[in-house]
């Protein structure tokens, strides 16, 4: 009889042991996908391994293991949708205000926040197993341990620390050289040869060229823009696909070989050192002077106005608040010429909550289609506001004689992202189209319409800025956005391009899917 119970306690130990690995593999996967990554069956196997030794103590479980899970289910809804940690991630969350942070958190879908919860609940049954079976898979600890974390930094467990460690130091590098140079400018002494008392340069937010009728969609989002006369640049290549990376090349007069920002030479330096008022009007959020690296590009205006928390809950974030400031701005009578900078937050997620304030001239008849309804109607509604700048500047001119000219473009675009039953459009993944902006120029003098064909890319875009005010300056070298002639080089944009792994991602056309027939545009 004492034989048969030993047996039976044997097998009963050997099945909880059985159930314990297939868990601590189980958790592995979790845990690995928690971090971002996209775990193969040799790093589960070998995470798993790891996790039957660290999961059987009390000591490596609670200073080890558990901290390790309850890391990555904080993690894990983000990577949901970002991946792994890296710059780009860390330094958009140091630029990203609370109202923003609110829109991110509702578009992360309730699979990612389910995804946390089972990892915590994963990593107790196997501590319950480990306890109640006593479970101990080790005979010399030292040695299995030391081994299994080896093994498991060869296959990859620990590549989120090292991603995450590289970005910190990539931020830091670069929030270092933000501080040094916010308050130097190094243009030196300029010259201005401008034909305009008026310059106005709108940055759009989060918006593809491909969703602007102007660019060929076919549902008419920007009937202002497709009809304007002026001139349209079909070409324009962002400085980056998110917003702090792209501005941050295209507002400074950027390193075409290492694309990486001159905060000393910066668009408000050089428009000040040629006799330029400059004026900064923002709607994206701005806690202190040197908040993110764009918001510091705005603090170094002669005048600059940032939302502040009550104005966000207040104008619901509505862009259409930055027309009331432009219109006070040109109701005061100054003499110099003016370079007016309005940052918009265009169609940024969540684009729903970016209309909330508008009538929706589209509405889908689909529900998986409803948030890139929203979307394009984010897109007719940043044309409203260009529409609503060229209007003042015109009433301006007439009533002033102040001649103008006007720019109008968008920092990135955005990749559609496939939620389930839904579609959105975030920075999930990377598409060529990310990085293929709007472009258009109006002026007073503009009477037709023109559209340039040609390539440009933004790490030129101070260059180009400089010679559309007439600015002369020692650091600038001839170029313009404007000539219709592709750039001879493309600064390693390729290679860029190819090393994020693009998707194939073109628009949707939303037709078939709006509730009443929209016509095609003409």
């Amino acid at each position: 009889m004492k034989k048969l119970i030993n047996q039976s306690c044997n097998a009963k130990q050997f099945a909880a042991f059985i159930v314990y690995l297939f868990v601590c593999a189980v958790l592995a996967k979790l845990m690995l996908k928690g971090f971002g990554d996209s775990p193969h069956m040799r790093e589960i196997v070998g995470g798993g391994v790891f996790l039957t030794f660290l999961c059987a103590s009390r000591n490596t479980f609670w200073c080890i293991s558990f901290p390790l899970a309850l890391l990555s289910s904080i993690y894990a809804p983000i990577a949901y949708i970002y991946g792994q940690p890296d710059f780009q991630s860390l330094i958009s969350a140091l630029s990203t205000n609370l109202s923003e942070t609110n829109d991110f958190l509702s578009d992360i879908p309730f699979q990612a926040y389910k995804r946390s919860l089972e990892i915590i609940l994963s990593i107790f049954i196997v501590y319950f197993l480990a306890i109640k079976f006593n479970i101990k898979p080790w005979r010399n600890k030292t040695f299995v341990v030391s081994s299994v974390i080896v093994l498991a930094c060869i296959v990859g467990l620990t590549s989120f620390f090292s991603n995450l460690l590289h970005g910190v130091v990539a931020t830091k590098e670069e929030m270092a050289a933000l501080e040094k140079f916010a308050k130097k400018s190094s243009w030196g002494e300029s010259k201005f040869n401008g034909n305009f008392q008026n310059y106005v340069l709108i940055i759009g937010e989060s918006a593809r060229k491909d969703y602007f009728s102007a660019y060929g969609y076919p549902i008419d989002t920007t009937p202002f823009m497709s009809k304007a006369p002026g001139v349209l640049v079909n070409g324009l290549i962002a400085g980056d696909s998110y917003t702090v990376g792209s501005l941050r090349l295209m507002l400074t007069h950027a390193d075409t070989k290492m694309w990486s920002p001159r905060y000393d030479l910066n668009i408000i330096d050089l428009a000040k050192s040629a006799g330029l008022k400059t004026i900064w009007l923002s709607n994206q959020g701005f806690i202190g002077e040197h908040d993110t690296p764009i918001s510091s590009i705005g603090y170094r205006a002669d005048e600059h106005r940032f939302p502040v928390a009550g104005e966000y809950h207040k104008n619901g974030l509505s862009d259409f608040f930055l027309l009331e400031r432009f219109q006070s701005i040109l109701l005061t009578e100054r003499e110099q010429p003016m370079l007016i900078v309005l940052h918009t937050i265009g169609s940024h997620p969540d684009a729903c909550k970016k209309v909330s304030d508008v009538p929706n001239k589209f509405i889908s008849s689909d529900e998986k289609y409803k948030y890139l309804t929203c979307y394009i109607n984010t897109i007719l509604k940043t044309d409203a506001l260009v529409e609503g700048v060229f209007n003042l500047l015109k009433k301006d001119q007439i009533v002033n004689g102040r001649k103008f000219s006007m720019i109008y473009f968008a920092d990135h675009g955005q990749a559609h992202y496939y939620k389930s039953d839904k579609i959105i459009l975030n920075n999930n993944s990377t598409s060529a189209l990310h990085y293929e902006i709007p472009l258009i120029k109006i002026d007073s003098y503009s009477f037709d319409r023109k559209i340039n064909n040609s390539r440009k890319y933004g790490v030129r875009f101070v260059d180009g800025l400089a010679n559309w005010m007439g600015i002369e300056n020692k650091n600038i070298s001839a170029y313009d956005l404007f000539d219709g002639v592709n750039d001879e080089y493309d600064y390693g944009y390729q290679k860029i391009l190819a090393e994020k792994k693009p998707i194939d991602d073109p628009a949707i056309d939303l037709r078939p899917y709006l509730t009443k027939k929209i016509d095609g545009v003409d």
